[in-house]
């Protein structure tokens, strides 16, 4: 009885080591295979502050000369409008039909994609720009050097169709502005450039300034 008893526990050593081995394999191959490897492979997506109430310039200005001597057939194109006493100067291609001209409206202009409007008499910045960006989602709102003055840059997404945008808010002699662009997907492009709507942008960024 007494060998016997050694015996039996003797095997049972070895179902035990063999139980501990299995065990430390499945947990092994666990953490290699399903739980370290995805860790590894998770993409790490950076969120951009908004940088709201700092000052930044405006994101990578087309300089006028630039235009002026571009090799791809474009001219600048001046702007006024006595109006609101605003002038700047806009890309364009001579006897290109598919370029944009102005066209006024009662509070203000289209140019193409850029429009610009100008604020009711008595009303204050973060009213306009609440009353502007109704229903819009802002992705981002920068303070920027325009003209000489600092203004408000914000980034945003339409609802609904989704259309991203760019506005810019200015004011002068107590006179409130936005002149901002809508990304459009037009498919006849001034020129024959896919980035047309963000060289207009740019170019009225840079290059405007007030008459009065």
């Amino acid at each position: 009885m007494g060998n016997r008893r050694k015996k039996n526990n003797g095997f049972n050593w070895v179902i035990a080591g063999l139980a501990v081995g299995v065990f430390a394999w499945i947990a092994a191959d666990f953490y290699f295979n399903v739980y370290r490897h995805p860790q590894n492979e998770v993409e790490i997506v950076e969120v951009a502050d908004d940088h709201k109430g700092e000052f930044a310039p405006p994101v990578d200005p087309i300089a006028a000369d630039d235009i002026l001597t571009s090799e791809d057939g474009f001219v600048l194109a001046v702007y006024r409008d006595d109006r609101y006493g605003v002038e700047f100067k806009y890309p364009t291609v001579a006897d290109d039909a598919r370029c944009p001209a102005p066209q006024k409206s009662d509070d203000g202009f289209w140019l193409g994609e850029l429009y610009f409007f100008a604020a009711d008499a008595g009303e204050k910045m973060e009213d306009f720009m609440a009353r502007q960006l109704q229903g819009m989602e802002v992705q981002r709102r920068d303070n920027i050097m325009v003209a000489g003055a600092m203004a408000a840059k914000v980034d945003y997404q339409t609802a609904g169709m989704g259309r991203y945008g760019s506005s810019v808010f200015i004011e002068n002699n107590g006179k409130l502005f936005e002149f901002g662009l809508l990304a459009g997907e037009g498919a006849e492009k001034c020129g024959d450039a896919d980035d047309y709507d963000d060289r207009l942008y740019q170019s009225v960024i840079a290059t405007l300034k007030f008459t009065d």
